[in-house]
């Protein structure tokens, strides 16, 4: 019996040839589930862990296309395929600009296929490592973990959380009220991890 290799969504509207790659797959390790239009597509990633979907360029009247753009939006983990009869690099470009991890053109190559499918789950698997590390750091670094002086630096805090989720650059700006006593040392306010980082800290005594 073949290891298990993962969960695989084939998505085609011709029967045969669904069922002639997910039989082959199976045989390979993979759990398959089947789709013949986007509805059914939709309705099983919503009901299993779906890792890779194949997905056929032509769905009857449907289009593959709308399909890889609605279940990156709802899953970004899933990497999709596209399978077509129609080669073009027309349609080749379209596909990767909606997703989809590579294109394969029919008849479908089965051990080229094999190999596309182990990058496929080598490239889940990182991102699943790369999604809990950065779910570990952002609870560990969380601004929960701060206790603020004022209302309103609470509320910039949560500004500057969102915003480093993003890609995007942000300048913060904003009238300086602090009056140092003259007794206070003129220290530069940073972030950081080295003692004295944070306005009113003091250095560790150690024993």
């Amino acid at each position: 019996m073949a290891e298990f290799k993962g969960i695989i969504l084939v998505v085609e509207d011709d029967p045969m040839q669904r069922e002639l790659i997910a039989e082959n797959l199976g045989r390979e390790g993979y759990q398959v589930f089947e789709a013949g239009n986007t509805q059914e597509a939709l309705n099983l990633t919503a009901q299993h862990p779906v890792e890779i979907a194949v997905v056929d360029y032509k769905l009857g009247t449907e289009s593959g296309l709308e399909l890889l753009r609605e279940l990156k939006k709802r899953n970004p983990l899933i990497t999709p395929i596209m399978v077509t009869a129609f080669a073009s690099i027309e349609t080749a470009v379209e596909a990767i600009k909606q997703g989809a991890y590579d294109y394969v053109v029919k008849p479908v190559d089965f051990q080229k296929f094999l190999l596309t499918l182990e990058r496929v789950r080598e490239r889940f698997r990182l991102q699943l490592e790369v999604a809990d590390l950065r779910s570990r750091l952002e609870e560990k670094f969380s601004f929960k973990n701060f206790i603020f002086v004022s209302k309103a630096m609470e509320q910039v805090a949560g500004l500057m959380s969102r915003a480093a989720r993003s890609e995007a650059t942000v300048l913060i700006t904003g009238e300086n009220r602090h009056r140092k006593r003259p007794d206070s040392p003129a220290d530069p306010f940073f972030f950081g991890t080295e003692p004295r980082t944070f306005p009113g800290s003091q250095p560790a005594l150690h024993s």
